[in-house]
């Protein structure tokens, strides 16, 4: 089965065909329909309130496939909502959850880095515990400019969370400490059940994974990134 997993973003849309258990990323909706022009099963997953409008998109180039439009559900897979409105939990981060428990076993602390910061927590039965959800660092950075008036604020090309020397580097080094802080903190606690130490994965996704991964590792907490974890999640409808 040749099938097109869409990935919806707040910013940006992601491509990726997903056909004899590989995955392949597309750089661009252009290049899928130059590349690929039918499939079996489109899969869609929007954080959007359109994301009929996006199907009904698609469904016009691509008029013979089978299209679904992924929405959150209470229980499904081995996974449990938190929410008690579970509807209203985003289809990223259920599908983001669902990849991690497709990955290991273990309690699990995803986190996902793009246009906002997203933590949650996964038990070992599958029962999502609750999460997070931050500005991401150059949201925040920004909002700061703006509202002092009197600053110009860059994003370093190697964030740290040192003490900053410049105004800059207070600012940056400060987000990015505050969300290390919290990560560090949300996987210690996650770690102690019943007074034991308990293993826990930390995985991380998202545009910005590789910059937290790289200030986890110099914090001493091991993670692993899984830029298509979302995509696995995904995988888990056919």
């Amino acid at each position: 089965m040749k099938v097109l997993m869409v990935d919806e973003g707040n910013s940006r849309a992601k491509f990726v065909v997903y056909q004899n258990n590989q995955y392949e990323p597309l750089p661009s909706w252009q290049i899928c329909c130059e590349q690929h022009s039918s499939f079996d099963k489109i899969l869609i997953a929007s954080v959007k309130s359109e994301a009929e409008s996006i199907a009904n998109e698609i469904k016009a180039f691509y008029p013979n496939c089978l299209i679904e439009v992924l929405t959150t559900p209470k229980q499904a897979y081995g996974l449990t909502n938190a929410y008690i409105e579970y509807q209203r939990l985003g289809i990223d981060r259920w599908l983001a959850m669902l990849g991690a428990r497709t990955i290991t076993n273990h309690a699990c602390v995803v986190v996902d880095a793009g246009t906002a910061v997203t933590i949650d927590v996964v038990d070992a039965s599958g029962q999502h515990l609750g999460g997070y959800i931050l500005p991401n660092v150059e949201f925040s950075a920004n909002k700061l400019a703006e509202r002092s008036g009197k600053i110009t604020l860059n994003h370093p090309t190697h964030p740290e969370i040192s003490l900053g020397q410049s105004t800059e580097a207070c600012v940056f080094n400060g987000l990015y400490a505050s969300h290390i802080s919290l990560i560090k903190q949300v996987v210690e606690q996650q770690g102690i059940v019943s007074g034991k130490k308990q293993p826990v994965e930390l995985l991380l996704t998202g545009g910005n994974s590789d910059v937290y991964h790289n200030l986890l590792v110099n914090s001493a907490v091991a993670s692993r990134v899984e830029s298509l974890l979302v995509f696995i999640g995904i995988q888990c409808y056919l």
